[in-house]
Order: C-alpha cells, then structure tokens, then sequence
C-alpha cells in the first residue's frame, strides 16, 4: 500500500524514475551538443556576405541547391557581362541590362544568405527552448528524487517492522 500511495514502482530492482531521470539526462546532453552546433552553424551564416559567397567561399550552412543555381547564374551573367564590356562601351544599352541583372542575382543571393541565416537562427531558439525545458524537467525530477529517498527511508522502515513481526510471529 505505501509503495503504491507514494508512486515507488520499480522495474528490475531499479526505480522508474531513476530511470527516466536518467533518459532525460541523456535527451539533455544530446539538446545541448545540438544546441552548440546551431549556434556555431547560426554564427557562421551570419558572418558570410554575398562577396564571400561569390568568391567561393561557401561553408556547408549555405551550401544548398538554391545557393549554387544562384552563384551559378551569377557566373553565367558575369561571364557575359565581361564579354560585353570588351565589345561595347560602358553606356551601351546592352552592357547597362546586363549590369543591372548581375545586380539582381547579386540582390536573389544575399536574399537567399538572409533566408538560411533566418532559419537558423529559428532552428537555434528551437533548440534553445528545448535544452531549457528538459533542463527544467530533469530539475523537477531531482527534486522529487529527494522526496522517493525520503520515502523509501520510511517504506525500508516498515520494512524492518513487517519483518520483525513477521519473525516473532513464526
């Protein structure tokens, strides 16, 4: 009765809470290593800019399919823009049109940086908030931890007690 009044149900010669207090500080330890590594991956995202992304430079936070159509188009249209700048002067009409696409695949690709870097960073308070709550679970469990080992002094007592008149019984 007492071990069912106070919630003492043990599997294996272990209590379930001990149990599960120790699946919450594995959960935990693995939210935290994620936790770490968005923020690295967070950081680094932030710190790139379009100059960077077309100069090569693309860490593997930014490496997507998106990212490399649009360097690839950029290559493509600066690669026609250099071609027509030999040729033509510098107000041709053709030249200008090509300028101001370079521009705008330079505009689609720091869009795209600040969409990565966004989802990161949503990523990031995600894993925050789930560091924080296991972190808060684990600390009510220790607490009821003190309350079973205050129990189970007093269930060992009865315990004894059964025991002994158990024993003069006999």
């Amino acid at each position: 009765d007492f071990r069912a009044k106070h919630d003492l149900v043990d599997a294996q010669g272990h209590l379930i809470s001990d149990d599960q207090m120790l699946k919450v500080n594995e959960q935990l330890s693995v939210a935290r290593a994620r936790t770490a590594e968005l923020n690295a991956r967070a950081a680094s995202a932030r710190s790139i800019n379009v100059n960077s992304v077309l100069g090569g430079t693309l860490p593997e936070e930014i490496n997507s399919n998106t990212m490399s159509d649009l360097r690839a188009q950029y290559a493509t249209l600066k690669q026609e823009a250099d071609r027509a700048a030999v040729r033509l002067g510098p107000r041709h009409p053709e030249l200008q049109a090509l300028n101001a696409q370079l521009a705008g695949a330079r505009d689609r690709i720091a869009a795209e940086l600040s969409r990565i870097a966004s989802s990161l960073q949503v990523d990031l308070k995600r894993s925050i908030q789930v560091q924080q709550d296991l972190s808060s679970q684990l600390a009510q469990m220790k607490v009821r931890s003190g309350d079973v080992n205050s129990d189970l002094v007093s269930m060992r007592e009865l315990e004894r007690d059964a025991a002994a008149k158990r024993s003069v019984y006999e």
